[in-house]
């Protein structure tokens, strides 16, 4: 179910994209992960997300982290096990060509900071 789910961030097709994510897609990912409560599942999950990122379509990378950045919101501290799978993948979308993917990566950075209590900076580059 992790691919056909996340694949879902790459219906460009509804006519408001964003909407349907944030008020369909957002939460179903949230509510599946939650339940699962199984950290192997997480890794699987955001790995999938994070695959996402890699679109052509800008709109898609921007999905997939609006996500993510929820996943971290609503999880907190028990997400930080996808960190080091997260890390090389929100470096690139730091410099990303779009500046929506590029601040939507730096709230991720910034919300990862506020939970650990550290500067993940180094780790960045």
């Amino acid at each position: 179910m992790i691919d056909p789910i996340a694949d879902l961030v790459s219906v460009l097709k509804v006519s408001d994209f964003m909407g349907f994510v944030e008020r369909s897609v957002r939460p179903l990912m949230f509510e599946m992960v939650d339940r699962v409560n199984d950290d192997s599942m997480w890794v699987k999950v955001n790995y999938a997300l994070l695959m996402k990122t890699r679109s052509e379509a800008w709109m898609t990378r921007k999905a997939a982290l609006v996500i993510i950045e929820h996943l971290f919101e609503g999880l907190r501290e028990r997400y930080l096990v996808v960190l080091n799978d997260t890390i090389p993948f929100l470096s690139e979308l730091l410099e990303d060509e779009h500046e929506q993917v590029e601040q939507t990566a730096r709230k991720i950075v910034e919300r990862i900071e506020q939970m650990t209590g550290e500067s993940i900076n180094d780790y960045l580059k």
